[in-house]
């Protein structure tokens, strides 16, 4: 959410797009944001100890490199039609994906019914005062 929100301040600070660029760049905002949810798809989501956790797999590896190269691409489509470069902030394309992604997670997170990991106050592990590290 920090990425787009700064990636959408960039773009109010920019002054001088046309109807044209606003096309583009919500067209690859919806590009961006597609390859986020069919990454967000390629993740393991399952229960262990009686909490949620999430995994990436090759297939989400692999993901997010088509989604890159296919994002590039965009963006010279976009270059060589007209659409100036300070108009496609980096911050705006990698938020989008990533929006996209938490999107499809935590819809399947919220829906295996399955309770998140509780946070814990222990300064000395991100595993809690009764968990091992194993």
């Amino acid at each position: 959410m920090v990425l787009t929100g700064i990636g959408l301040w960039v773009l109010w600070q920019r002054h001088g797009l046309g109807v044209g660029d606003y096309v583009w760049i919500g067209a690859g905002a919806v590009l961006g944001t597609a390859f986020g949810a069919a990454r967000g798809a390629t993740i393991r989501v399952h229960e262990r100890e009686g909490v949620l956790w999430q995994r990436y797999t090759g297939w989400t590896f692999l993901m997010a490199a088509v989604s890159l190269v296919a994002m590039v691409g965009f963006a010279m489509l976009a270059e060589r039609n007209g659409l100036a470069a300070d108009a496609r902030p980096v911050q705006l394309s990698i938020g989008v994906g990533f929006l996209g992604e938490a999107l499809v997670v935590g819809y399947r997170a919220l829906s295996s019914g399955t309770p998140f990991a509780p946070e814990h106050k222990d300064s000395g592990s991100s595993l809690g005062p009764d968990r091992s590290r194993r």
